[in-house]
């Protein structure tokens, strides 16, 4: 079982890449996701993903800025 979560402020790009991986990739059990940089943040702390989805241009926080946040990454990521 694999936990994911999908950072990326634009909602389409966030429900196509859910369907496709819900479809495609059975290993992801659970997954989650959000518009918000800081809420993925907080999703990076508590949910403990093993495989993070994050898109790097962001309004308020670039995917780049929001890792320099994150103390400790022990997942993979995609961009």
């Amino acid at each position: 079982m694999i936990k994911a979560l999908i950072i990326d402020d634009e909602p389409s790009a966030v429900n196509t890449l859910r369907l496709m991986l819900e479809r495609y990739v059975p290993e992801i059990k659970d997954l989650k996701s959000t518009n918000d940089a800081q809420e993925g943040l907080h999703l990076i702390n508590t949910f403990k993903p093993q495989l993070l989805f994050l898109d790097i241009q962001m309004p308020m926080m670039t995917g780049f800025e929001l890792l320099k946040q994150v103390p400790e990454i022990n997942f993979n990521i995609i961009f």
